[in-house]
């Protein structure tokens, strides 16, 4: 396993790209963070995870918003002590011109794919 002793969080992985990238840190040994907004979602990811061998922590946290961030990798840090591999992967995409969102809209699809 080339993963082996590592710890991998892939921000967004509950579905789509960052529950691939999850999937297959996990499959390469990897200790998994499974980051999403949606923690029944990331716990889902979780327990198929770890219902195939491999170890992963369930993480509910919100990437706009710094405060939650910050606790995530804390806990983290609590739990293992150290990040090995970092998956930026969360993101939104909203339809339309820029003109079609709001000033709120526009600032989270700015918080959520390049802030934090």
């Amino acid at each position: 396993m080339m993963l082996e002793n590592k710890e991998a969080i892939a921000t967004g992985s509950a579905r789509g790209t960052g529950k691939a990238v999850a999937l297959q840190f996990a499959r390469k040994g990897a200790v998994v963070v499974v980051n999403d907004v949606d923690l029944e979602k990331a716990e889902e990811l979780g327990h198929q995870i770890k219902s195939q061998g491999g170890q992963a922590l369930m993480v509910r946290a919100d990437v706009s918003n710094q405060k939650e961030v910050e606790e995530m990798v804390k806990s983290i840090y609590f739990k293992f002590g150290k990040i090995d591999i970092l998956v930026n992967n969360a993101g939104i995409i909203k339809r339309g011109s820029i003109e079609d969102h709001s000033y709120d809209e526009w600032n989270k699809i700015i918080d959520v794919n390049l802030t934090y």
